[in-house]
């Protein structure tokens, strides 16, 4: 143990090393609490619909440009760039907290599986290929954009509009890491791209949510109502479930469900290294420069599948009565991925360079792709809501295009202005099609890895999205009769 003699602890003082993370967490906090309580008190912010952590957000990316300028400086350090606000740090945040989030949203309904009360709802598939050929109208609608304007601005890459998707439908998480693919391969600032995609999506998810709604409320089908708790009727009853381990034991229960999420996490990260290391000792330079980056990038879709995986062990043990109790609570693992989710999207919006919006290239191409994806987003899933769900689109509509534009807390949030306590099976649909939409949508981020190899794979992958939206919207759209919809 001689080795150990040498090694010199930093001081506590060291701000770098002990304080700079905490500090910017606790900023992100502090702006999600400033966010609350401006949504509460002023009413044309909770008129917005625009979710908590998303104004918490835009304070924050507000209050890092006001303090960068400031020339304040905290332990012998400016607030800039390389202290407080370190970009890096807040798309780490960013990085790992959707991948948290989707792995605690994944680890729930055990109890119910093992119960055998979890069975697929009969609009389960079709809501996938809703979800899906969103992606797809939004992903070739991009391309075409980006490949006309890539010969008018030379910095902005034929293969940029594919961020659109990524950032409109998936959400900021997933526009960050496409957008770190992006620019690791040329785009100069692709990340900071998709990142702007994403954050406009949830003024385009508010701003075409408040046009429906008002729309509803003209025609009479919009009936006011009380404002509601945020937790349903189940979730409430579901702290202490049957065959579940205490709230409070020798082990705090909350505690239980963050060490499953972080050792599912772990495995994930075990699986992305080997994978790694295999893909570097095969030499092969496309599987180098090009699967290499994506096992990092979507990292959060490989917690989703090592999640599904300890479901279906436990489920095992559970009825060889090799284990006695549920370890996993849907109740708490709701709510530490709404923290997760929360956390992404005030961290994401901050890491955001504005700088960039002097560029007219960014300008132009990024005005382009959010005010026609939004307008094709909003126009497209109207026309499909009103033949899929004949019973209920005006529900469906709200759910999906808030998903569609920002993500399923915004789709929820719209939704409960028509249905406030889920009467409708649209809440569902959001959830089931979502699981639905992993090995449906799967090509199109398979696509990502390809469609910045020249102008061959940009066409290929172009004609194949459509191929697939063709497809997808024919088995949407046959043997349903459309009925007319005020």
């Amino acid at each position: 143990m001689r080795f150990l003699a040498n090694v010199q602890p930093l001081p506590f003082w060291d701000f770098n090393f002990y304080w700079s993370g905490v500090i910017q967490f606790a900023i992100i906090m502090a702006v999600l609490l400033l966010a609350n309580v401006l949504r509460r008190k002023l009413k044309f912010l909770k008129a917005s619909l625009l979710p908590v952590a998303v104004i918490g957000g835009f304070l924050g990316l507000i209050i890092k440009y006001l303090l960068n300028g400031s020339g304040m400086s905290i332990a012998n350090l400016q607030i800039d760039s390389t202290s407080l606000f370190d970009a890096n740090a807040l798309s780490a945040f960013t990085y790992h907290a959707i991948a948290i989030g989707f792995g605690a949203l994944t680890l729930k309904g055990i109890d119910r599986l093992y119960e055998g009360k979890v069975r697929n709802k009969p609009l389960a598939v079709k809501s996938g290929m809703v979800i899906v050929n969103s992606y797809l109208i939004q992903g070739i609608f991009g391309l075409i954009v980006t490949i006309v304007l890539s010969f008018v601005f030379l910095n902005i890459p034929s293969y940029a509009g594919f961020l659109l998707p990524m950032g409109y439908g998936q959400g900021p998480g997933q526009a960050l890491n496409v957008g770190a693919v992006f620019q690791g391969v040329g785009f100069a600032f692709g990340r900071d791209f998709g990142l702007s995609i994403a954050s406009i999506g949830f003024l385009a998810a508010s701003l075409g949510g408040v046009i429906y709604l008002r729309k509803l409320k003209r025609l009479g089908i919009l009936k006011a109502v009380e404002d509601t708790s945020m937790e349903s009727k189940e979730e409430s009853t579901i702290l202490e479930g049957n065959g579940q381990i205490p709230l409070v034991d020798a082990v705090d229960k909350l505690t239980v469900q963050i060490a499953i999420i972080f050792f599912v996490y772990g495995l994930s990260w075990l699986f992305i290294y080997v994978m790694e290391q295999l893909i570097l000792d095969s030499g092969i330079a496309f599987l180098i420069n090009n699967l290499r980056p994506l096992l990092y990038g979507f990292n959060f879709i490989i917690v989703v599948f090592v999640a599904l995986f300890y479901k279906v062990v436990t489920r095992t043990l559970l009825k060889a009565k090799w284990m006695k109790r549920i370890y996993t609570n849907d109740f708490l693992l709701n709510r530490i991925a709404g923290l997760a989710f929360d956390v992404m999207m005030i961290a994401s919006i901050m890491a955001i360079d504005v700088t960039l919006v002097g560029d007219p290239g960014f300008l132009v191409t990024l005005l382009i792709l959010v005010i026609g994806g939004g307008y094709i987003t909003y126009y497209y899933l109207g026309y499909l809501t009103k033949i899929v769900y004949t019973h209920y689109p005006h529900e469906a509509w709200l759910v999906f295009y808030g998903t569609m534009t920002g993500t399923a807390s915004t789709g929820i949030a719209l939704l409960r202005e028509k249905d406030p306590y889920f009467e409708t099976p649209a809440a569902n649909d959001i959830v089931y099609g979502s699981s639905m939409a992993i090995p449906l949508g799967f090509p199109l981020l398979l696509f990502v890895g390809i469609v910045t190899q020249g102008w061959l794979s940009l066409i290929t992958v172009l004609a194949i999205l459509t191929l697939i939206f063709s497809i997808y919207h024919y088995f949407l759209t046959r043997k349903s009769k459309k009925i007319k919809i005020q």
